[in-house]
């Protein structure tokens, strides 16, 4: 059975369009700051080693928060 590991749903098992609606919002989030990000900071770089985004002239520290 599908589950979603998340507060509210208290261990009770998902049906599956719920369990689809959960993945595919939580996939949105992520993109959507992912473009939000972006659009107020276009000229950060992606660093090579870790992919956090580093503002022009900064060095990455490597955390990834």
């Amino acid at each position: 059975m599908p589950y979603i590991l998340h507060p509210a749903r208290q261990g009770e098992t998902a049906s599956i369009f719920d369990w689809l609606r959960f993945h595919i919002g939580t996939w949105m989030q992520r993109k959507g700051a992912d473009l939000e990000y972006r659009a107020l900071y276009p000229n950060d770089t992606q660093c090579d080693e870790c992919g956090q985004w580093v503002h022009p002239g900064q060095e990455c520290d490597h955390i990834p928060f």
